[in-house]
């Protein structure tokens, strides 16, 4: 959270690649709003569990994925609003509802087959199921094996007895047999653990080397998701290094 502009937010936000939400208001609002969360300076980030409680606020930066993952216990897998989903499903509805919120979609669109046809729970469930499959094969065309790889942990699980599972299996058993892909997915998680301190650069020389890693890490994979990210990864220090000076 922020008291600056959207103009000046937004680009602050595409600089260092935040990966969570944001927001920005100014005027008398702001203070009282700050301290309902806790918050007490700016930017300011507050992390909010399943059950909608503040668990963690403070300066973004400080907040690692070790704090995220205490508190993501319950949380839906569903890449979706649930709400906006459902908010029209008849309370004839609920198993369909309940297993939709658990992520389990797979279960959802079995239970959703058991209402009425002219309803259009089946049909919501659906194009969920679409745009999830639609994701999983983008990421894969891409040649982004991590998230590839990392969405179909959720989507075995999710996608349970849904026929597009099966291809999507497939094309991940191909994965874990190639090579060329193997390597590709042992550089993304080592540079991701090198993206994990960009945020936390400070001085101008930790930002040279860190750089220098990315760099030498990049050249190892050319024409790759690997040296793309490592591209962009290294516009951002860039941009971070010219503000320390």
């Amino acid at each position: 959270m922020t008291g600056e502009s959207k103009e000046k937010t937004e680009p602050w936000v595409e600089q260092h690649a935040m990966q969570y939400d944001f927001g920005y208001m100014t005027g008398e609002d702001l203070s009282p709003f700050m301290k309902s969360l806790g918050m007490g300076g700016y930017p300011s980030a507050a992390l909010i569990n399943p059950k909608g409680i503040v668990v963690w606020t403070g300066h973004p930066g400080r907040l690692n994925s070790g704090t995220i993952k205490k508190h993501l216990k319950g949380a839906s897998k569903t890449p979706v609003d649930i709400g906006a989903v459902t908010r029209h499903w008849p309370k004839e509805a609920m198993h369909a509802k309940s297993a939709f919120a658990s992520g389990k979609l797979g279960k959802a669109l079995a239970e959703a087959k058991k209402l009425p046809t002219e309803w259009t729970v089946a049909g919501d469930v659906e194009r969920v199921i679409k745009k999830h499959v639609e994701k999983l094969n983008e990421l894969h065309a891409a040649g982004d094996i991590l998230g590839f790889t990392t969405g179909m942990r959720v989507a075995i699980r999710s996608l349970a007895g849904v026929p597009e599972l099966v291809e999507l299996q497939a094309t991940l058993k191909t994965l874990k047999g190639d090579a060329d892909a193997k390597s590709v997915l042992s550089g993304q998680k080592k540079l991701a653990k090198l993206a994990a301190g960009v945020p936390e650069l400070r001085k101008s020389r930790d930002a040279l080397a860190l750089a220098k890693k990315i760099r030498k890490l990049a050249d190892k994979y050319p024409n790759t998701i690997v040296s793309a990210t490592a591209d962009k990864l290294l516009a951002t220090i860039t941009k971070k290094r010219d503000r320390m000076r």
